[in-house]
Order: C-alpha cells, then sequence, then structure tokens
C-alpha cells in the first residue's frame, strides 16, 4: 500500500457517522421521512463510492405516565444522557432540529455528566436537546463543517396543533435563547423550513457536498482497492492491544535488512500478540515509505480466508502501488508465478516487504500447514514475514528463518505482565485494582498473551470496575471489593478462551431479559452473516426477530459490552475468532429450521437492498445457503452483478455457478444462450467480454468464448494493441480445447508478429509464450520437428530475460516433442530439466504437469509399475494444491494404465473416480473424456450397454459444447457398439 494513499485514506475513514438530535414528540414525523428518503437515498450514493453510512436517531424521550417510580425515573435519565454522549462522540456528523418546544429536561443528573459542564454551561435545568447541542459544540469540538442545525418555520409549528409549541415562558426564552446560541456558532443551518420536503432537500444536499468532497464520484471505488484497506484498518485498530516492543520491532527491521534470507516464520500461541505486533510494525515501517509494505489478516473476512484470494491481495496491491495493470490469470493456480513475475518487477525499483498474519487459518482443503502456495526462489530485495499458531509440515526449497514468540516475549510473570495491566486500566480511565486482584489476572495460564488480559480487563470494566459516586464510604469501599473479588473470580476461574466468552455472554443476558434477546439474536445474526453486519442492519435484523422497534439505546450496551470480541471492519460487525465462534454456538446453539429461520430474515433485508458491494456478497451467500438455486442464477446472471462480481471475487463466483450446475438448479444450454445473449447487448464494452469469455472457458463453453473473442478481436484489431494481443491468445486457447489446432496455431503466430520486434520486458514475455504455445500446437498436429524450432527460440528469450517459468514450460513440451519423435532418453532428460525449475521455483502445479508427463514417457517405455507411482506423487501434489483439474486428469492417466495391462475392473474404478471429480467441479471436457473412458472400460468388460449409455452421454456434452474432435472419436465408438448388439463380426474392425 502506498503510504500517500492510506494516509489519505486514515483522515478520511470510509465511515459517515450521524447523529440526529431533536426534541421528540413534535418531531416524529420529520425524523421518519427523513429515514425514508434523504438518508434512504444518501445510503445508495455510499454504497456506490465504497462508504458505510450510519444514522443515529436515539429518539430520546420519557413519559412520565408510563414512569412507576421516581427511582426508576431517575436510573433511566441517568442512562439515557450518558448514551447519547457516546454516540456523539462515535459520531463524525451532526444535525440538530429545532422547533417550536423546548424538550424534556431532566431532573436527575449524574455526577459524571455534571463533571461535564463548568459552571456556565451548566447543564442542569436544560433539555436533553440542548445538552447534546451543547456537547457536540463545545465538548466534542465538531468542526463546524460537520454541523447542520435546522430550524421549522413558526407557523409551521402552530399548523400542526397546540402539542407541537411550547406553552411554558421560561422554556420559551430558553428555546430563544438556544436558537440564537446556534445561529451564533455560524454553522451551516437551514432556516425557516417550512415543510419536511424542504427538510429533507436541505440535508441531502449538505451530505451529497460532504460526500463528492471527501469521496468524489469520479473516483468510485475499486473493490479489490477497498477490501485492500480493510486489512489496514484492522492493522491500526490493533494498536490498542500493543504495547511497543522495541527488541521484537528490531528483530523485524533486522530481518529484512538481509540479503541471504527472504522468509521469515513468526510462531505463537492463540492470544501471544502476533497480530498486535504485526500490524504495528508494518504500519511503523509504512510510514517510514521506505518499501512497499502489503499487510494481509487471514480471516478478517471470508474472502481472506483461502491462498488464492491472499495472492490475488498481494499482485492487485503490487500492481495497484507500481502503476501496473492488473490482469488475473485465467487458472488460479497460476497466481504463485504471476506473483513471482510481480514481485520480480516490482523488487528492481523499491524493497517490497509483505506481512501475512495467520495462515493456520487457511481453508485448506486437505488441512495441511505448508507452503505450498508460496512462489520459491524469491527475489533478494523481497522479505515475506508470515505468522502461524501451528507449526510449518513443509517449506519446500524456502530458505526460511523461524521465530517462535513464545510467552515471555510479551508479558513474563511480575512486574512486566502487572505494569500492563495498571496501564491498559489507566487508559480507559477506571479505578485500580489492588495488588492482589492484579495478582490474580497475571498468574492465570492464559494470562501471558494480551488478549486474554484485555478481555478481562475490558470485562471488568463494564461489569464492575466503574467510579463510584461516593468512594469515601468505608462500608461501601468494602462491599465493593468484595463485589469485585466475585466478579474477577468469576471471569479467572475459566479454563479457556471459549468459557471466558461463555461468561461475558451470560454476564450480559443478567442486566435484563431484553439485553438477553438482543444479545442472543444480534450474535445469530452476526454469525450467519458471510462478511459482517453494519449495527443498523443488526438493528433492523433484532427488531423484525422479537417484533418490536429496537433502538440504538436499546442496543448501546450490549454492543458495548460485546464490542471487543467482534472485528469491525469499516463498519461490519462479524466474529472471526474461532473461540469466539464456538462459544456462540455453544452458548446459543439452534436447530436447522431455526438457522433457515435467521438466513431467511438477512435474505430478506438484501432483498429490499440495492445493488451494492454488501448485497453482492452477503445476498449470493444466503440463497446458496438457503437452497435457493433458481433465484441464485437470476441474480447472478444480471450483467452488473456479474460484472462487480467478477472485478471483487471472480473465484466465488465461478464456484457459485459450478455450485448451479452440480445441484441441477440450471442446465448448460441456459448459462450458454443467457450469456451469448448478453455478450451481444454489450458488444461495445471490452473489459465485460474479455471477463466474459474467461468466464465461459473456464466453465468447458469454448464455442461461446470463441464467438465473443472473435468480436473483440475484429473490433480492437486497429484500436488496442494490448487488448487485441491478450484476445488473439485467449482465442487461440479456446481453439486449441476445440481442437482446431490450424486455428490457434495461426492465431498464437498472429500473437507473436505483433510483439516482434520486441521493445521491453512484458514484450519479450509475451514472445516466449507465444512461441511455447506455438509449439504445443505444433505437437499435437504431429508436426514435432517444427515444434523444436519454436522452443529453441522460447528457451532462449527465457534464459536471456530469467523467465523462470516460460523455461519450465518450454522444457515439458519439448519432452512432450522428443516422445512424439521416439526420442524417449531425451524426453526424460527435458522432463528432469523442467521438475529440477519447478521444485526450484516451488511451482507445484508444473511439477505436477512434468511428473505427469514423465508417467506417460515411463509407460511407453513399458515401465507400468514405476508410471503408476510417479502418477500417485502427482496426485498427491494436486490434493495438496487443489488442482482437481490435474486430478481428473491423473485418474484417467492411471486408468489407461490398467487399461494396457487388461486389468478392466481397476481401470474402470479409476474411470468412475475421474467422473465424480469432473461433476463436483464441473469441468466439462475433462466429464466428456471420463464418460469415453468408461464406455471403452464396460466395452473391453463386454458389457456393450452400459458402454453405448456412457458413449451417449459423451456425444451429449460434445454435441452442447460443440467438441467437435472428441464428437467424432465418440461416433465411432457407438457405431461400433450398435454393431456389436446386431452380432456383426466387423464390429470388432470398426
Amino acid at each position: 500500500m502506498n503510504a500517500d494513499v492510506l494516509q489519505n485514506y486514515n483522515q478520511n475513514d470510509r465511515e459517515v457517522n450521524i447523529f440526529i438530535s431533536s426534541t421528540f414528540l413534535d418531531m416524529n414525523n420529520d425524523r421518519d421521512f427523513l429515514k425514508n428518503k434523504a438518508f434512504l437515498q444518501l445510503a445508495e450514493i455510499c454504497e456506490n463510492r465504497g462508504v458505510i453510512l450510519t444514522v443515529v436517531d436515539l429518539r430520546w424521550g420519557v413519559n412520565t405516565d408510563e414512569i412507576d417510580s421516581e427511582n426508576e425515573t431517575e436510573k433511566l435519565e441517568k442512562k439515557v444522557l450518558d448514551v447519547c454522549f457516546d454516540r456523539i462522540d462515535r459520531c463524525n456528523y451532526f444535525v440538530g432540529i429545532l422547533g417550536a418546544r423546548y424538550g424534556y429536561i431532566p431532573r436527575h443528573l449524574s455526577s459524571h455528566i455534571i463533571e461535564l459542564f463548568d459552571e456556565k454551561s451548566s447543564p442542569i435545568g436544560r433539555s436533553v436537546t440542548e445538552l447534546e447541542i451543547i456537547y457536540a459544540t463545545r465538548k466534542k469540538g465538531l468542526n463546524q463543517d460537520n454541523m447542520l442545525f435546522c430550524l421549522r418555520d413558526d407557523d409551521y409549528s402552530k399548523s400542526l396543533g397546540a402539542d407541537f409549541i411550547e406553552h411554558n415562558n421560561e422554556n420559551r426564552q430558553k428555546l430563544k435563547e438556544l436558537c440564537d446560541y446556534v445561529k451564533r456558532y455560524q454553522p451551516h443551518f437551514i432556516e425557516g423550513y417550512k415543510n419536511v420536503h424542504v427538510l429533507n432537500k436541505g440535508i441531502f444536499e449538505f451530505f451529497k457536498n460532504v460526500l463528492d468532497r471527501r469521496f468524489p464520484a469520479p473516483a468510485a471505488h475499486d473493490p479489490n482497492e477497498l477490501y485492500s484497506l480493510t486489512h489496514y484498518f484492522y492493522a491500526l485498530r490493533q494498536r490498542r492491544y500493543y504495547e511497543k516492543n522495541d527488541l521484537l520491532h528490531s528483530e523485524l527491521n533486522q530481518f529484512i535488512e538481509k540479503k541471504d534470507q527472504t522468509l521469515l516464520v513468526l510462531e505463537g500461541a492463540i492470544g501471544s500478540g502476533k497480530s498486535s505486533l504485526l500490524a504495528n510494525w508494518g504500519l511503523s515501517l509504512l510510514e517510514k515509505n521506505t518499501a512497499n509494505v502489503i499487510l494481509h489478516f487471514v480471516g478478517i473476512s471470508s474472502q481472506s480466508t483461502t491462498w488464492q484470494s491472499t495472492l490475488r491481495h498481494m499482485i492487485y496491491e503490487l500492481c495497484f502501488d507500481n502503476g501496473l495493470p492488473f490482469l488475473m490469470p485465467e487458472n488460479e493456480l497460476d497466481l504463485p508465478m504471476l506473483l513471482y513475475q510481480t514481485l520480480q518487477t516490482v523488487s528492481k525499483k523499491r524493497r517490497v516487504v509483505i506481512v501475512i498474519d495467520g495462515i493456520n487459518k487457511f481453508e485448506f482443503e486437505n488441512g495441511t500447514t505448508d507452503l505450498f502456495w508460496l512462489p520459491g526462489n524469491l527475489p533478494q530485495n523481497v522479505s515475506i514475514i508470515i505468522s502461524t499458531t501451528a507449526p510449518i509440515e513443509q517449506f519446500y526449497n524456502h530458505d526460511a528463518c523461524k521465530f517462535k514468540l513464545g510467552h515471555e516475549a510479551f508479558y513474563a510473570r511480575g512486574q512486566q505482565r502487572d505494569e500492563f495491566i495498571k496501564q491498559y486500566l489507566d487508559k480507559i480511565q477506571f479505578r485500580e485494582l489492588s495488588k492482589q486482584q492484579i495478582s490474580k489476572i497475571s498468574n492465570h495460564h492464559l494470562a501471558s498473551t494480551p488478549k486474554f488480559l484485555v478481555t478481562i480487563l475490558e470485562s471488568l470494566s463494564l461489569f464492575g470496575l466503574g467510579k463510584r459516586d461516593s468512594p469515601e464510604s468505608t462500608e461501601k469501599n468494602d462491599d465493593y471489593k468484595y463485589y469485585l473479588d466475585s466478579e474477577l473470580e468469576y471471569y479467572i476461574s475459566s479454563n479457556s478462551y471459549v468459557e471466558l466468552y461463555e461468561r461475558i455472554f451470560d454476564k450480559i443476558e443478567k442486566f435484563s431479559q431484553e439485553s438477553k434477546e438482543i444479545l442472543r439474536d444480534g450474535l445469530r445474526f452476526i454469525f450467519y452473516s458471510k462478511d459482517g453486519l453494519a449495527e443498523e442492519e443488526v438493528l433492523h435484523l433484532i427488531s423484525r426477530t422479537t417484533k418490536s422497534e429496537i433502538m440504538y439505546i436499546d442496543w448501546q450496551p450490549v454492543y458495548l459490552s460485546i464490542a471487543n470480541l467482534l472485528v469491525n471492519n469499516s463498519g461490519l460487525l462479524s466474529i472471526r475468532e474461532e473461540a469466539i465462534r464456538q462459544a456462540v454456538q455453544k452458548k446459543y446453539a439452534i436447530g436447522k429450521d431455526s438457522e433457515l429461520a435467521y438466513r431467511q430474515e438477512i435474505l430478506n433485508y438484501f432483498v429490499r437492498n440495492r445493488n451494492s458491494t454488501r448485497k453482492l456478497q452477503e445476498y449470493a451467500w444466503q440463497l446458496s445457503q438457503l437452497g435457493y438455486n433458481e433465484k441464485l442464477f437470476r441474480y447472478l446472471k444480471q450483467r452488473s452483478v456479474f460484472h462487480d462480481f467478477w472485478r471483487l471475487d471472480p473465484i466465488s463466483l465461478k464456484k457459485y455457478f459450478v455450485f448451479l450446475i452440480n445441484s441441477k438448479a440450471i442446465y448448460l444450454k441456459d448459462i450458454a444462450e443467457h450469456f451469448a445473449k448478453l455478450a451481444k447487448s454489450n458488444s461495445k464494452n471490452a473489459k465485460f467480454l474479455e471477463s466474459l469469455s474467461i468466464f465461459l472457458f473456464d466453465l468447458g463453453f469454448y464455442e461461446h468464448a470463441k464467438e465473443i473473442q472473435e468480436d473483440l478481436i475484429n473490433q480492437f484489431k486497429t484500436k488496442d494493441k494490448n487488448i487485441y494481443q491478450r484476445t488473439l491468445r485467449l482465442l487461440a486457447n479456446s481453439e486449441l480445447r476445440l481442437g482446431n489446432w490450424s486455428n490457434a496455431y495461426r492465431y498464437y503466430k498472429k500473437q507473436a508478429s505483433i510483439v516482434t520486434p520486441a521493445v521491453c520486458l512484458d514484450d519479450f514475455n509475451s514472445l516466449q509464450k507465444s512461441y511455447g504455445n506455438q509449439a504445443i500446437v505444433l505437437v499435437k498436429m504431429g508436426k514435432s520437428k517444427r515444434a523444436l524450432e519454436r522452443l529453441e527460440k522460447q528457451e532462449n528469450i527465457c534464459k536471456d530475460y530469467h523467465f523462470y517459468d516460460g523455461l519450465m514450460k518450454c522444457y515439458g513440451t519439448y519432452a512432450n516433442a522428443f516422445i512424439q519423435l521416439r526420442k524417449l532418453k531425451e524426453a526424460l532428460e527435458y522432463q528432469h530439466e523442467q521438475e529440477i525449475l519447478a521444485k526450484r521455483m516451488n511451482d507445484l502445479k508444473d511439477l505436477h504437469i512434468s511428473l505427469g508427463n514423465k508417467a506417460v514417457i515411463l509407460q511407453t517405455l513399458g515401465k507400468f509399475e514405476e508410471a503408476f507411482r510417479t502418477h500417485e506423487q502427482e496426485r498427491e501434489i494436486c490434493l495438496k494444491i487443489g488442482d482437481r483439474y490435474g486430478l481428473q486428469a491423473s485418474y484417467g492417466n492411471q486408468g489407461h494404465i490398467f487399461l494396457k495391462r487388461g486389468m478392466y475392473i481397476e481401470a474402470l474404478s479409476l474411470y468412475l473416480r475421474q467422473e465424480e471429480i469432473c461433476m463436483d467441479i464441473s469441468e466439462m471436457w475433462g466429464l466428456q473424456n471420463a464418460y469415453f473412458n468408461i464406455g471403452v472400460a464396460y466395452t473391453r468388460l463386454k458389457n456393450p450397454l452400459k458402454a453405448a449409455d456412457f458413449i451417449s452421454k459423451c456425444i451429449k456434452i460434445c454435441v452442447e459444447l460443440h467438441y467437435k474432435k472428441d464428437l467424432r472419436k465418440a461416433k465411432i465408438l457407438l457405431f461400433a457398439l450398435k454393431l456389436l448388439k446386431l452380432g456383426f463380426k466387423s464390429a470388432k474392425k470398426a
């Protein structure tokens, strides 16, 4: 992240929090109108610009007829004023609306409230509305540009009725003085509005100008940029959990200065402070502006928990900060090599420091914790720091420096830990604990971690450690000490984090039945959301569940009690820590029906929401979880949704469509026809068409991808060299999959002519790829000698410019060419060279391809056992990196070995496994191939009926998706099977 960009975002945090202050009964209609008009319009603008809008309307008011006792009135008044002032503190904008009523005057004020004001501005005898205004203008010190006052016209108030007029002369005078004060203060104000429409227009225009000034429309947010910023906002919040440790900072600084090591692995227990350390150190390095610093915290959102999304985030930031084009590879398994290439380019100009916190939270399919996803042989000017709670199982060829963050790294037993407790208590401005009480906390077996200490202290501050109004009473102090000891014992008797969090939930519930319901429903809704919920979303959802309107005044005490346990990303509250999630599940366990009910409420809320980034992820997620597959398809196939989703999270978008295909909710034909129409209606939008063609290619719709790519080529042949060249390569890939080899060769050759002569590094890279692709096609066409000419050119460019990834692929194609030429010794030599490079670069994708090709050579040599073992190594790598496309191909190749050895049942078993994987990932080209293989196996097992059934399935896919060469092959076999059925002896020959 560029330091200047981050500084700008820090100064202009992407949150607009508006506090609405007004009298109660006479302003209900005005505020309701604003809520449903101006603020709804502003929310839509905010969403389109990546801004979180929160409007706080406490709707303060006390109906004295409903108060049972003087004591209850006193408690309520003191509670509400504290909440009001706290919410003003948390808002960065203030709107005051004044009519012809002065408002409610509280009779009871806590000493804490009185101490906030001096004699001149004494709060006694003032209305709640005036106290809010005085607090905001004098105490909070809000900038005048952040305040707006609206004064209602007196005639308008009179026309509404007697209840809208102040009848007390003294209060009328106070109201006049308050209005005069507002005018003298000279903020922005709307004077004498005559109806709600004028008020609505004025407030909307004021905040529209604010948004245009702070978040201008031309810079409409890139979802990738906004996603990157959430990691830096998270880092900024981590500062509250951390006291700077100069020794640890020095260790990290020394590491990034080393030239012989690029990787540091930081191990530490849960809560040991790894995140806080890395966040604070990373931010301090960023503020010095001496390096490109990228911070990634695994687990702070659902989008951050895969290695693919992590690498995508890093590549985006490197490109964004250094003015490079951000183009994702068609295959997510190419991400490690793309990161390597990007680092190679950027590190020549500037040092790069990458911090990845919590890789143990990655959602690996095989549950391992190793570094297969990280490119090897990193440039010297690059430093990567990784933290984890679980030891790394395999480093591959990474020369890693390991550092274990033990308990003593932060707070050893004794004075250092005790000092942290005292300092933290001082920060949150609550009374001191005794030495014995501090000792009880610091000697707990979990107390070596900052998270435990902070959680305990925050809980005590909320539930029993507050300042007392009359501390001089010895008797009361003794009672208080006993109470505090009891509270402390309640928390420190917890044996685990899960138990501690459950106890905190129990404590909140004891306040009232209402608090219990708010906590339960609030946590459930946040738990079932995908990326978290904004406060106003939580309030709305709880209100619908409890069938009573929940106000901020009801939510505030509960939220303050659990805020320390939630992740707040740009205003979205989520539960990310596993121990907290377990505590919520254990405490609020609910059945499947109840879960569906909560998910349905979240879905209903987003049905009414605009098409925003918020709706994009949350709405699609809830539809998939509820099984509303047809609705999910209707939503995702919208042009705007598809386009935004592709920019934000193409991996999830493809997974949703694979899910839909597998659930039989949609047919391949429906997808193809819909997107073909969408392409025609957006024929001038190059970026959209390119994205759509890659998407269709990934799903196996090669013919439809080809049609779009041909249109793009016709449009941009003379307009944009980059788009033209890129599309030629994509079109050639489509022709290759369709078996149109001569067309594929022609397009690859044309791509090479565009970048010849090459003038820059990118041109040479494109050129070597084109030569490599031409060679691949020539091998398929049986023209291996011509392929060797192209490979020699590719090899020379790769060696001259250190394109190791291209060299790996080049050696692999060399091997295939020599196999075809029956020079198996040379083929094995090149395969071995590819294998060495793949291991050196930690490129497991190319390594498993190399092993697969090696197995084919061994099979050709008749070394079936060795070939099978090599395929098993390939299969293990595919499982590790999640390459299920490669996995199905490996099963198919192993099946061929058994088939050649006459072991037809064993071959059939592997082909059926191939079919299962292809169906799971909706790999249509592989699926038709699996059906063909199964048909062959059944043919050898002399079961023509079953064989014909599977060959028919193969033919159906080939017809739907225009796989012409595969279709021809399948039809020939089906014809032979029909002859067998009729008993013709010539069937075997056919």
